[in-house]
Formats: C-alpha cells, structure tokens, sequence
C-alpha cells in the first residue's frame, strides 16, 4: 500500500513538473518566435517607408525612424502598374542578384507568392498613391537560425532540469514515506499482537461455552 502511495505520488509530482516546465519554455520559445517576427515587420515598414532610393516615402504613414538598415539584408524592387521592374535596390543583398531580386518581387505582384513569407524572408509589399508598387524583401535567416537554436538549447537545458527534479523527488518521496511507513509495519504488528493476544482467551472461553452446551444444551 505505502509504495502504491508512493509511486502514485512520484507520477503525479513529475506529470506537474513536466506541465509547468512544457508551458513555461514552450512560452519563451513562441515569446522569441514572435519578436523576430514583428522585429522583420519593423523593419519592412521601415524599408517601405525609405524607398529605393533611400528617402522615405511620401504617403507611407509611421515612424520607424529607430531602425537601423544598414545591419539588415534586404532588397526593396518598384514595379509600375503592368507589372514591369521600375527600379530595384539591393545594395544590402548579398545571396541574391537583381534579377532574383526583380523575379521575387514580380511573383509576389502576380499573386505567385503569398502569406509574407518566403523560406527565411519576408516580405512586404506597398501601393503608392501613384500607383507604383514597393515590395520590400528581408532575409532574418540569422534571427531564425538564433531561435532555433535556443529552442534546442532550451530543451536540453529543460530535459537536464526535469531529470534532477525527478530525482529530487524521488528522494524526498523516501524520506517523506519513510515515517509513514513505519508507521504502518508499527501498526500492522500491534494488530497482529492484540489479535494474538485476544485469541488465546476467546479460545478458552469457545471451549467452556461448548462443554456447557454439550451438559445443558443451548
């Protein structure tokens, strides 16, 4: 009974262990996630908002004017109304040409590329008053890369930390058991005495009962 107890309380100690760790690191890791997400869209307004030449532009509400665009890569690509390339921007790209560049930002016009996102890009795309189309790009592969990375650096860190707790209480289960389980064998032994105890008379007593039921009757 005492080790049913204490197995029951060892499982239940390390399923709330577990959800309190689960929700607490699947927390931080989404709360990242969602930094460089909204990090890249900063950035993309911002990109939006200085146009290819660098001035910003001038229908483009905001203020984004913290961000620092020289430390992003990105490239930014001006379509006319047809479609076609007006000007392109990709000083600050380094693993794509310009005619990548134009042929990204063309598929994005056409519908081809959707969601704002494009493997470790996003993008952005904007409809002037004049009716010239900006479509920003920026590559936040290395924000992605770090959150990966602490993703499997958090569960590492999180599985050690849930081992030593399981071992934590599974010693303390011992000791917190310990007490009670001498208890129990205390009074397991004391019943086992009294019955042996009271055997002995009640025996007597059975024998005399039959003897005179056996001269008198019942």
């Amino acid at each position: 009974m005492i080790k049913k107890l204490r197995r029951n309380f060892i499982i239940l100690s390390a399923l709330a262990v577990f959800s309190v760790l689960a929700i607490t690191v699947g927390a931080i890791d989404i709360s990242n996630y969602i930094i460089v997400e909204n990090n890249a869209k900063a950035v993309l307004d911002k990109i939006i908002e200085v146009g290819p030449r660098g001035e910003p532009v001038p229908d483009e509400p905001g203020n984004t004017n913290e961000i620092n665009l020289r430390q992003e890569h990105y490239f930014i690509v001006a379509l006319n109304r047809d479609g076609t390339v007006k000007e392109t921007d990709n000083r600050q790209m380094f693993v794509l040409t310009v005619d990548e560049c134009n042929d990204l930002a063309i598929k994005v016009y056409n519908g081809e590329i959707t969601g704002g996102k494009y493997g470790d890009f996003r993008y952005l795309e904007h409809l002037r008053k004049d009716g010239v189309s900006y479509i920003a790009f920026v590559d936040i592969k290395d924000s992605l890369d770090n959150t990966r990375n602490f993703v499997f650096l958090s569960f590492f860190i999180s599985l050690g930390a849930y081992l030593v707790l399981i071992g934590l209480i599974i010693i303390a289960s011992r000791i917190m058991f310990k007490s009670t389980e001498e208890i129990y064998k205390n009074q397991r032994r004391f019943i086992t005495n009294a019955s042996h105890e009271l055997k002995t008379p009640i025996t007597v007593i059975s024998a005399d009962l039959d003897l005179i039921e056996m001269d008198s009757g019942k």
